[in-house]
Formats: structure tokens, C-alpha cells, sequence
């Protein structure tokens, strides 16, 4: 069998052939083997030996954790792996007898990074429900869209999405939507507003026939027992839903199975061998001395999943890996990535509910942080937070990578001589993709700056055109399509975006059709090393800080003004955010309009959640520049607009 591996041997040999043979042992024989077969209709890659389903993998890492190894810790509290486990199964059980929930029923879960966001979504998907990650930056409108689309039974939220989601619990006919159960986080940290919102006229309504109970309340009336899932789950199941902003505006709920999250977990196992010695290989390039042997001393002893509590390093404490979460739950960078990579390695995981520089530093010198991952944006705070407090112990951090944005070079060459590890890594995916479908780190990524590195060994690419769809050549650009058991079932309950997304193409070999490449939008380039080069987007989205911003629900909210005639969004790089939310207006005739006016009117009417409410306005006194379809020449305006930036360095709002 051909596997993608092939492709890339031509990278592993340029930096060594020793890690090459282990690598191929792994993927084609051994406790990483790589097979083909039938997955949700599509012939793919995937891992033979990866845990069954969700809670499988949840089992084996609770069952040979040290009980008193610490899982999570946030603020001043502290939850080992036993604790986690207790409150786990009394959720479980809650879930099951108390709120009767069914296999396959979609459980919202929506807050910031609390332990209950991560204690929630295991209990769910362990019992064979779906957990559905709303976005916790969302408004009153957007959560009730997430409601109503994911036709989600029970919510689990904080204080703050409580008093959001009182629109939707008081809704009643057309837009009533599905929620029974509501059970509140935090409330401690807001008793008063929790409260005040229970005796809304909305939440009134909803008690009638609902429920709405403490987080905390719920899981105290349940004795600890230890039990099985309560139905049978199959690999191909829903998991869990992830929403992702689209180009039509409405956001699209992902839908991810449990296959193509475990063998992404098992994936993240598979690097962290690789990457072991990656790291070893390329301190001997630098101190020019002689390479290392491939560690496999690492390695498990047999196809079942590694025996030793702690696969990938020692037993000791000060061996464990400490990852920090800076990064929202609610996208899958931070919880495949992350919360679920860490858990596979037995690993310590350090909350943080809101982002703060100042208070980054301060944890990773308090709990020993070794790992960190995050979008370039933080990375860049951490530089800048560096500075103004260089006496900072960040000893104990050994990685840092990026994700959700481009981790661009001129970054990276900002990390070198900082107290930040000049080890970086940075991976590329999406949602659809439960997460990356290819990443480099280290010495490989020194080396190809501007490469995504190369694709996962369970992931085949291609490189298409986007009208025709026609493969194109190896330095070709065009559009990135993929194929991999990491695909995602679907678009929940939107089966045309689905066959938009995920396509036919000939087979090379055969010419038969060969379903199950999902289009990323991406414009790209496969080197002959196998080398992802992203050098442009299809898809109209501003990236924002590592959020997905649609240009089309911007737009569409600001021509809800009546002094609109029309307008278009774009995004401008920002040193920061890597990209912010620009847009151009044509007002009508003899109209006034300000900026100031129009982000006023976003806000008032509440249209927008503050992130894609545009930083940059500006008017135009004709009308705009057309393609040869009739559609506004976005790529015109906004070059027009930087030219003029250039010009304008005081940043006034130029007419075009």
C-alpha cells in the first residue's frame, strides 16, 4: 500500500535517516498502523489501532492515571484525575437518569475555559451525546441561532451565557427552541446576576415546563458510581458539533465523529514520539555534535494503546508535560490540540478563562508550564509582556507553537534571544478537519518558514483547480483538497453546504470517481518534498486573532443601516491580529455618515459581536470597482486602501 508517508521520506532523509525506518515500523506495522478502508462512504486513511470511541480513550487515561497527578487547574482550584473522574460519572449519571438523555441528543456547551466546560464535554460524548461548542463571544441573536440549528436538548453555561441565552428561553412558537435543561457554572463568582436573571420574564416562561439547577447543585446529588456508557457508540457517530463562521454568513455547525476525533488523539501520540527525537536531532545540528539514536525507549511495546501511564516521558513529576490553555475551548485547536492531546500524554492542563499577558507569565513560572500553544496574536502579547517584565522565570517552557493564524517568520526571528524557546511549530487545518492536517516544528521549521510543513501520514492532498476542479501539477497553486478519516461527517442538517464542501475527483490511477475530499478554501502549493505552501484564502473570512469572520454577515448588518448604499468587507494585516475587519461604504446620495455612526448602530441594535464589529471604516464617494461577474472587486479596494495608508500615515479615513 502507498502511503502519503512516501511522499515526505524525502524530508526525513534531508534531516536524517535514523528516525526514517522507526517512523515507517510505526505507521505500517506497529501500534501506529496506517490502513485503507470504508469510512462514512469514502475511501480513506486511518489508524487501525486507535481507541474505538471517545469514551474508550476517556476510560484507559482515567483508569492508569495516578490518582493524585493533577488534570486541570484553574485559579486557586485544583483537580486531580480522580477528583475529575468523580464529578465525571456523578454528571454521567445526572445526564442520563435526571435529564434522560439519549444517545445521539446534542448537549450546548458555552463558557469561557472553566474545568466545567471540560468535565462537560467528556460526560457527554462519553455517554453517547453530542456536544455542541458554541461560541462564548456570542450575543443574544447569534447563541439563539446556535440553539435553534443544533436542535440542542440541554445547556451548560456560566452566569454571563445564562443571562444571554433569557432571550431564547423565553421564545415561544416558530422560534421556540429545543432546551429543557439548563445547568449554570460558576455561579459563585456572580450570585446576584445569576439570580437576577432567574426572575426574568423570560426564564419565568421557561420554568414552566423547563429546568434550570446549578452546576454545582446537580453533580452534589449524586453518589460517586462507577458505570459503563449507557448505550452503544460506533466510531462513526456524532461526537460533538463545532460551529465555523462560512461565506453565506450563517454559521455552519461541523459535525465530528468519534473516529475522526480519536485518531486525531492518536495523531497528536504519534508526533510527540517524532517530535522527541526531532528535538534531540536538532539540538546535535546546533552544538555540531553527533546525532541521537531514535528514542525507542518511547516507544509502545505492542499494537494496543502504551502500557505506561506516561508514554512519552518519564514517571516523574517534573518529566510531566504542563500545557497551558490560553486559547478558547469552544475551537478545535483548544480542545483537540490541547485539552485532548494533554489528557492523551497524562499531562497537566493550566486554564485560563480570559486572556492576560501579565498573568500568562506569572503561571507559567507558578506551575512549571512546559508546553504552549496558542494563536500568533498571544505569542506576540507574550513578546511584548516580556519586555515589560524581563525578570520573568519561563525556565521551565520547552515548546511553543502556533495555530488558528500563520505563525509568519518575522515572528518567529522575534522569538530568537527572548526568554520564549526558540522552538517553534505551527500546524494548519480546520474545523472540518478536526483540527491539523499538517504541521512542522524545530529544525524543519527553520528551515521552511513559510511551508505549513507536510501533510499527516493519514491525510492524502491534492492541489486542484478551483472552477474545474482538474488536478493540477506539483508547484502548482491552486485550491488544497483533502481526504482522511480527520473529515468530518457533514454540516449538521445542511446536506447542500455538505456536497459543496466534500467532493468527487477522479482517481489518478483509475479514473473511477473517488468521493470524500473536503475543498478547504485554502489556495496552496505541494513542493516535491510534499511541503504545504498556503499563499492565499478563496473563502471571503477576515481571521482575526485566530477567529473566523465572515465578510458577507458584516456586510449584511451593516446594510441593515438605511444610509447604506452598499458595502463591502475586507480584511487589512494588523501587526497584532494578524488580520483585522475592514469595511468600504458607499453611502446614499446626500447622506452623512461617520464611522463613529456606524459602529454605534452595530452596537444599539446589537448586529454584531464586538470582535466583528469593523476597527476601520471608510467611505467612498463613487461607487466601487467591479469584477467581470458584477461582484464587487474586494482585492481592488482593499489594495486601494493600503496604498493610500501608505500615504496617510496619520490613518485618516481617506475617501477612495
Amino acid at each position: 500500500m502507498a502511503l502519503p508517508f512516501e511522499v515526505q521520506k524525502k524530508l526525513f532523509e534531508k534531516i536524517s535517516p535514523l528516525g526514517l525506518e522507526e517512523a515507517e515500523r510505526l505507521l505500517q506495522d506497529g501500534p501506529f498502523k496506517i490502513e485503507r478502508g470504508d469510512v462514512l462512504g469514502r475511501d480513506v486513511l486511518r489508524f487501525a489501532h486507535a481507541p474505538a470511541y471517545l469514551g474508550a480513550f476517556f476510560a484507559d487515561v482515567f483508569d492508569r492515571a495516578s490518582p493524585s497527578d493533577e488534570f486541570m487547574v484553574f485559579d486557586d482550584e485544583r483537580i486531580s484525575y480522580k477528583e475529575a473522574q468523580e464529578r465525571i460519572f456523578r454528571l454521567r449519571w445526572a445526564l442520563r437518569n435526571q435529564f434522560h438523555l439519549q444517545k445521539g441528543d446534542r448537549v450546548a456547551v458555552c463558557m469561557p475555559n472553566y474545568p466545567e466546560w471540560i468535565l462537560s464535554f467528556i460526560a457527554v460524548t462519553w455517554e453517547g451525546g453530542v456536544a455542541v461548542a458554541l461560541n462564548g463571544w456570542w450575543k443574544e441573536k447569534e447563541l439563539h441561532y446556535g440553539f435553534v440549528d443544533s436542535q440542542a436538548k440541554i445547556l451548560i453555561c456560566d452566569t454571563k451565557i445564562f443571562q444571554r441565552s433569557a432571550y431564547s428561553l423565553g421564545q415561544t412558537g416558530d422560534k421556540t427552541t429545543f432546551l429543557k435543561t439548563v445547568l449554570v457554572a460558576q455561579t459563585s463568582k456572580d450570585e446576584e446576576q445569576f439570580r437576577g436573571v432567574l426572575g426574568t420574564q423570560e426564564v419565568s416562561q421557561f420554568l414552566k415546563t423547563g429546568t434550570i439547577l446549578k452546576f454545582e447543585d446537580c453533580l452534589g446529588s449524586v453518589s460517586f458510581v462507577k458505570e459503563t456508557a449507557a448505550c452503544s457508540v460506533e466510531r462513526d457517530d456524532m461526537a460533538a458539533i463545532f460551529y465555523t463562521s462560512g461565506t453565506t454568513g450563517f454559521p455552519k455547525g461541523v459535525v465530528l465523529t468519534h473516529r475522526g476525533i480519536c485518531d486525531q488523539i492518536h495523531m497528536a501520540r504519534f508526533a510527540k514520539i517524532m517530535g522527541t527525537w526531532g528535538e534531540e536531532y536538532g539540538k546535535s545540528l546546533v552544538l555540531k555534535t553527533p546525532p541521537p539514536p531514535f528514542p525507542s525507549s518511547l516507544l509502545p511495546k505492542s499494537s494496543a494503546l502504551p502500557a505506561s501511564p506516561l508514554p512519552f516521558g518519564g514517571k516523574k513529576e517534573e518529566e510531566r508535560v504542563c500545557m497551558a490553555l490560553p486559547i478558547p475551548l469552544f475551537h478545535v485547536t483548544g480542545c483537540h490540540h490541547v485539552f485532548l492531546a494533554t489528557m492523551a500524554g497524562w499531562g497537566k492542563l493550566v486554564l485560563m478563562a480570559r486572556w492576560s499577558a501579565s498573568k500568562a507569565l506569572k503561571l507559567i513560572e507558578k506551575e512549571k508550564v512546559t508546553d504552549w500553544t496558542g494563536v500568533p496574536t498571544l505569542i506576540t502579547d507574550l513578546l511584548e509582556s516580556l519586555r515589560l517584565h524581563p525578570n520573568a522565570d519561563l525556565s521551565s517552557l520547552k515548546k511553543i507553537g502556533g495555530g488558528g493564524a500563520q505563525y509568519t517568520p518575522a515572528l518567529v526571528e522575534r522569538t530568537k534571544g527572548t526568554k520564549l524557546p526558540y522552538n517553534p511549530s505551527q500546524g494548519y487545518g480546520l474545523t472540518e478537519t478536526n483540527g491539523a492536517v499538517a504541521a512542522v516544528s524545530g529544525v524543519n521549521f527553520l528551515l521552511n518558514l513559510d511551508s505549513t510543513g507536510p501533510l499527516f501520514p493519514i491525510c492524502e492532498g491534492a492541489i486542484i483547480d478551483p472552477e474545474t476542479q482538474e488536478r493540477k501539477a506539483v508547484g502548482e497553486e491552486g485550491e488544497l483538497v483533502v481526504k482522511s478519516s480527520l473529515i468530518m461527517k457533514g454540516y449538521f442538517n445542511k446536506e447542500q453546504a455538505t456536497e459543496k464542501a466534500i467532493i468527487s475527483l477522479p482517481h489518478p490511477e483509475t479514473g473511477k470517481p473517488d468521493p470524500g475530499w473536503f475543498r478547504t478554501g485554502d489556495l496552496a502549493r505541494l513542493n516535491e518534498d510534499g511541503l504545504v505552501f498556503i499563499v492565499g484564502r478563496k473563502k471571503e473570512l477576515v481571521i482575526r486573532g485566530g477567529e473566523n469572520i465572515s465578510c458577507n454577515e458584516v456586510e449584511a448588518a451593516i446594510a441593515k443601516h438605511w444610509g447604506v448604499m452598499e458595502v463591502t468587507v475586507f480584511p487589512l494585516p494588523d501587526p497584532r491580529l494578524g488580520e483585522r475587519v475592514a469595511a468600504a461604504i458607499h453611502p446614499r446620495a446626500e447622506c452623512y455618515l461617520t464611522a463613529q455612526m456606524i459602529t454605534d448602530f452595530l452596537k444599539e441594535n446589537h448586529l454584531l459581536a464586538p470582535f466583528k464589529i469593523p476597527t476601520d471604516i471608510y467611505f467612498a464617494g463613487t461607487v466601487f470597482p467591479r469584477t467581470a461577474s458584477g461582484k464587487i472587486a474586494k482585492r481592488i479596494v482593499s489594495r486601494t486602501i493600503l496604498e493610500i495608508e501608505e500615504k496617510n500615515k496619520k490613518k485618516q479615513h481617506p475617501k477612495l
